[in-house]
């Protein structure tokens, strides 16, 4: 058995301890769920925090679905549904299985519009339908996450300390197995197509030796795989512009309102200089008034200005608050 060649291990900032069970990826961010605190915590490409959303449910596992552009996200209290969510994380819908097992992982099944599931001991395909059907079966250990990267799946696999990514073609014999370094305990994986060609990873979500959760790197060639176009296809989909975070996003207008604030100074400070200069020159009352009329016109509209961005000011507090980010 081969071991797994890692290329390197991203400690994950703001993270909880251990706390987080599960990975999803939609190209431009990575939602990592973390069911003990009901929330799901989004990354950007680079791994730094953009955001945490607070869910409604206990999500413990995520995957996302390029083809209807949504989640898709269990409980593991309510072993009889997924749920279908929008970007949001808002339930929209739910898909009824006709058994209560226990579900451990999930993916899209890219190119069927079908989901996988990872069991205790069955890897099953499972159609918006909600009827399913095993692909494939375990005697020992237990499976513990799947990732559907075509013509292949990976699953997780683990009997007591040992851990283990392994290799199914598309009718479920298995092709590889690799053995994870005894220093993390996986816990999810996500396909990530990379920058260019050949540049395509599997992530690893797993905690460390401390207990400190971390992703793992992995490319698709150390596993002796190319992904098929579907899978590539499918993330093409997917606008995978390195856009703005939030919080940058949200800087970005606190600064446009700074800027705006600055522009203001002047024009009263220019006003100031006015009335000083119309009481030096003026040789009538009539110009005085004219004057202060001036004035008054160009204080109305700086009010009026400030009003509103006083407005505009509180509604991003409003949103930061909502996004729990620091101003």
């Amino acid at each position: 058995m081969k071991t797994l060649q890692l290329r390197g291990a991203i400690a994950l900032p703001g993270a909880c301890e251990g706390n987080f069970s599960a990975i999803a990826f939609d190209g431009r961010f990575f939602y990592l769920a973390n069911p003990k605190e009901s929330r799901i915590y989004k990354y950007g490409l680079d791994f730094t925090l953009a955001g945490r959303c607070a869910c409604d449910k206990n999500y413990a596992g995520i995957c996302f679905d390029p083809t209807e552009q949504c989640f898709w996200a269990f409980e593991r209290e309510r072993c009889s549904l997924i749920y279908k969510l929008d970007r949001d994380f808002r339930d929209t819908g739910h898909i009824k299985l006709k058994h209560d097992a226990a579900i451990r992982g999930i993916s899209c099944g890219c190119g069927k519009n079908t989901l996988l599931a990872a069991y205790d001991s069955q890897i099953r395909e499972i159609p918006k339908t909600g009827c399913c059907a095993c692909v494939t079966e375990q005697a020992t250990g237990y499976y513990d996450s799947v990732l559907s990267v075509p013509p292949f799946f990976a699953v997780l696999w683990q009997d007591k300390s040992k851990h283990e990514i392994r290799l199914y073609n598309a009718h479920g014999d298995m092709a590889e197995q690799y053995r994870v370094p005894m220093d993390y305990c996986p816990k999810d994986l996500v396909f990530y197509p990379g920058e260019g060609h050949g540049a395509s990873e599997i992530l690893i979500l797993a905690v460390d030796c401390h207990c400190a959760p971390v992703i793992l790197r992995c490319h698709t060639q150390d596993f002796d795989m190319a992904p098929c176009d579907a899978r590539r296809s499918a993330c093409e989909k997917i606008e995978r512009k390195k856009t703005p975070c939030e919080k940058q996003c949200l800087a970005e207008l606190i600064s446009s309102i700074a800027l705006v604030e600055t522009a203001l100074s002047h024009i009263l400070n220019a006003e100031g200089e006015k009335l000083q200069k119309a009481i030096e020159i003026s040789g009538s009352l009539d110009d005085l008034l004219a004057a202060n009329r001036s004035v008054n016109n160009t204080l109305h509209n700086a009010v009026f200005l400030e009003n509103a961005l006083c407005t505009k000011m509180g509604a991003l507090i409003d949103l930061c608050s909502k996004l729990e980010l620091c101003l």
